[in-house]
């Protein structure tokens, strides 16, 4: 599939490279929008520091970027029961881990654990992307790929 991959030294280009593979409590999803957020157009215009990307960017090359998408799911793990192929979904939150003192109370916006999309793990600026299904929600039919990525 193609995804855009960044470098360290502020490089982007749109890359072959292999399909994400499925974990038993993931989802794989089909992206149809992307809307890049502040942060992106600060990287991909020069304007912003590398080294809030640099772990991802130490072993060369790294797909990052899309965290506000929207797509279609096309397959789920054995351990998802929320989602099913075919359903549109978006992604309005972070990722997390449900097991720290913070998720444990109720507080998952205090979460120490927690990934964002396209900077801890690969963002959408792909074919595909896989997420658990904990920060994603349904999207509407009435509502466009560009509304649900926004």
């Amino acid at each position: 599939m193609q995804a855009v991959l960044c470098d360290a030294d502020g490089e982007v280009s749109v890359s072959e490279v292999p399909k994400p593979t499925l974990n038993d409590g993931e989802v794989l999803i089909r992206i149809q929008q992307v809307q890049l957020s502040i942060t992106e157009c600060q990287y991909l215009t020069g304007k912003s520091s590398l080294s809030r990307f640099s772990d991802r960017l130490s072993d060369g090359p790294a797909q990052l970027f899309g965290h506000e998408f929207c797509g279609v799911i096309q397959e789920t793990g054995p351990e998802v029961d929320e989602f099913s192929k075919g359903d549109r979904v978006y992604a309005p939150g972070k990722i997390t881990c449900g097991k720290c003192s913070y998720c444990d109370t109720g507080y998952k916006e205090h979460c120490v654990n927690k990934e964002t999309l396209g900077f801890q793990r690969p963002g959408a600026l792909a074919e595909y992307m896989t997420s658990p299904p904990e920060p994603l929600r349904l999207l509407s039919d009435s509502v466009s790929n560009a509304e649900g990525a926004a």
